[in-house]
C-alpha cells in the first residue's frame, strides 16, 4: 500500500465502529480478470429497515493506492438471500454511491461511508430472502384427516394398526 499509514489509520477506525466487519487480506478479481490480495473489511452491516435491524453482508475492497482512491464495495449475498438490484447496486452485488464517486482522500473516509451505506440500504434494501422451493402438491384421498397413514404392526400372533407420530 502507498499510504500505508493513512489506509492503516481509516481501515482501522472503520473495523472499531463496526466490529461485524473484521479486516481480512483476500483475493479479489477485476472485471478485465486480473487478481489481487487487497485488504477488505468482510463481514455484516447492521441496517434498519421499516423498524427492524438487518445484517446485510457486505465486502469492501481496499485498492492500495487507499485513501486516495476510493474503497470498492460489494453486497454479498448468503446462500438464502438475492440482491435486489436498484439505484445503488447492479446484478454482481457492486455498490454505487454519490460518496464514491466524489471520493477525496483529505474529506472522505470508511467510516463516513459505512454510515452512508447503512441509511441507503435502509431505505432501499440490497437483498431479499429467496423464497424457499415449494414441493408439488399432494393428494390425501384415501387417507386420515390428520395427515397420517396407518401401517400394520405384527407383534406374536396378532395384528395392530400403529399411527407414527
Amino acid at each position: 500500500y502507498k499510504h500505508k499509514e493513512a489506509a492503516r489509520s481509516d481501515i482501522e477506525a472503520a473495523a472499531r465502529a463496526y466490529p461485524s466487519l473484521p479486516v481480512k487480506f483476500q483475493s479479489f478479481t477485476f472485471d478485465d480478470g486480473t487478481t489481487c490480495d487487497l485488504l477488505s473489511l468482510d463481514g455484516t452491516l447492521p441496517v434498519t429497515y421499516s423498524g427492524h435491524t438487518y445484517n446485510i453482508p457486505v465486502a469492501i475492497f481496499f485498492l492500495s493506492a487507499h485513501p486516495h482512491m476510493p474503497p470498492m464495495v460489494y453486497v454479498r449475498p448468503t446462500s438464502s438471500m438475492e440482491i435486489k438490484t436498484g439505484k445503488h447496486v447492479d446484478v454482481s452485488g457492486r455498490v454505487f454511491l454519490p460518496y464514491l464517486s466524489n471520493w477525496k482522500h483529505s474529506q472522505s473516509n470508511t467510516v463516513q461511508l459505512l454510515h452512508l451505506l447503512r441509511e441507503a440500504f435502509g431505505q432501499n434494501p440490497p437483498v431479499y430472502a429467496k423464497q424457499p422451493a415449494r414441493p408439488p402438491p399432494t393428494s390425501n384421498v384415501g387417507q386420515p384427516s390428520i395427515g397420517f397413514q396407518t401401517y400394520p404392526a405384527t407383534q406374536g400372533n396378532h395384528t395392530h394398526s400403529a399411527t407414527p407420530l
